[in-house]
């Protein structure tokens, strides 16, 4: 039935139980290897018409008065979850027309928001965190739709929030940067007269924090003067520096 009809398996099961019609055998009725529904209840559905419950990425730009380049963006962003990606054309989606159709006049600007998922993966957290953490504390906040079914995060505001955090740095990272153990890094910013900044984040980050463009101008300093912040020549390579750095404990 789903090859006569083009419709893909889990959706054609998904719109059956939609219409309250369930399957008489299959692995979660009886363990039969395949689902099995009674004919007479499948025949007076109008199953043949692809249109009238799959849309692609071309329909669902045009029911959305977006362009098409917007909806493979908004799957990235985790707004629109879509059926299945067309295997003959990267990028383009299948997705199930009433969801769609269940985003219209809901958000004053879809491509400005992303899922809490992919707001962790920008920040480079657990996902776990980001609403004890970020959405909790205040400093993130959902979007929701009139109907007030869904909810978001804006796409701007997590940006922002990660250009802040790629620029600061850690006492424990600035040591990593300067290739100098966690003690010595105190005397460093006693030498330098180096200042903690203001951390506008304390519930989510409550660390103390400096600027990141201080250390590396120390760091660049030293290396081209070919010691480390010790006096002592011979500093962590960049690379070695960098994996230490990527290694930040995630807030969580």
């Amino acid at each position: 039935m789903s090859r006569e009809t083009g419709t893909p398996r889990a959706l054609l099961m998904r719109t059956l139980k939609s219409r309250k019609i369930y399957p008489v055998s299959g692995r979660s009725v009886d363990g039969g290897p395949r689902y099995i529904y009674k004919r007479k209840d499948v025949l007076r559905l109008n199953l043949r018409n692809k249109s009238s419950h799959i849309v692609d990425s071309q329909e669902a730009a045009e029911i959305l008065s977006l362009k098409k380049k917007a909806i493979a963006q908004l799957v990235k962003n985790g707004v629109l979850i879509h059926y299945s990606e067309r295997p003959e054309k990267a990028g383009e989606y299948l997705f199930d027309r009433s969801v769609i159709e269940g985003f219209v006049g809901q958000f004053t600007d879809l491509t400005n928001l992303i899922s809490p998922t992919v707001a962790a993966k920008i920040l480079q957290v657990n996902p776990c965190s980001i609403y004890d953490r970020w959405i909790k504390s205040g400093y993130l906040k959902y979007e929701s739709s009139c109907g007030g079914k869904k909810r978001f995060l804006v796409k701007s505001e997590v940006e922002h929030v990660a250009s802040f955090m790629n620029s600061i740095v850690t006492r424990p990272e600035a040591a990593i940067m300067l290739g100098v153990s966690r003690e010595y890094i105190k005397t460093i910013l006693r030498r330098e007269r180096l200042k903690p900044i203001n951390n506008p984040y304390p519930l989510a980050f409550p660390h103390i924090i400096y600027s990141r463009s201080d250390f590396e101008k120390l760091r660049r300093y030293y290396r081209d003067a070919g010691r480390n912040a010790n006096g002592v020549r011979g500093l962590f390579s960049i690379r070695k520096q960098n994996l230490l750095l990527a290694s930040r404990p995630a807030s969580n």
